[in-house]
């Protein structure tokens, strides 16, 4: 996510970018980078805190955290923890998917201004920075993001169901996903009705 006033600079730079990264979006002017890389955080941050409140308040209530999951990763509630950090860091207890907590909290302050510098008024920022923060105060200080779940299973008296082994997500999931959530392709429709 790259801010250039200059396309000509951009496309100097670009090499350089190539062999840090395999997706290099040019998002406009200076500063548009940083604006994509915070409302993405936030995104990423608020579906965090609606897996963590399910997942708690679904075993409570009988469900099994893991089938939650893989229901989840083939219907419309799939999202990057449900397909890769939390499925892999969080249910399995390794809290190890490289990204802070204490650093998604401080992200969320980030959110929180350019929001306001925008002029829009909404509280999911904060509301997810509290949510966060709280489960920060309740594990170390470096903890990675994934061991946000510890705060929530506190909150709910909850311990959630460890999962020993994570089974890679079969490749068809994926193409499912590329064709469009719950969308058959044309080819499949053709197929269904002979």
């Amino acid at each position: 996510m790259v801010g250039a006033d200059s396309a000509e600079a951009f496309e100097q730079v670009k090499p350089i970018l190539q062999c840090m990264a395999g997706y290099i979006f040019h998002m406009g002017k200076l500063g548009n980078g940083h604006a994509m890389k915070t409302l993405n955080n936030y995104i990423m941050a608020s579906s965090i805190c609606a897996l963590s409140d399910s997942l708690v308040t679904g075993q409570k209530y009988g469900l099994d955290p893991q089938q939650m999951i893989d229901v989840l990763n083939v219907g419309t509630g799939a999202c990057f923890p449900t397909l890769d950090t939390f499925r892999r860091d969080g249910i399995t207890r390794r809290y190890n998917s490289g990204f802070g907590l204490g650093l998604l909290v401080k992200d969320l302050g980030i959110t929180k201004d350019f929001m306001e510098h925008n002029g829009h008024q909404t509280e999911l920022p904060d509301l997810t920075r509290r949510y966060l923060g709280d489960a920060l105060k309740e594990v170390e200080p470096q903890a990675d993001h994934t061991k946000c779940l510890v705060g929530w299973e506190k909150r709910l008296g909850v311990q959630l169901k460890q999962t020993e082994k994570v089974q890679d997500i079969p490749q068809g999931d994926f193409e499912h996903r590329r064709r469009g959530l719950n969308r058959p392709s044309i080819d499949d429709v053709s197929e269904l009705r002979r």
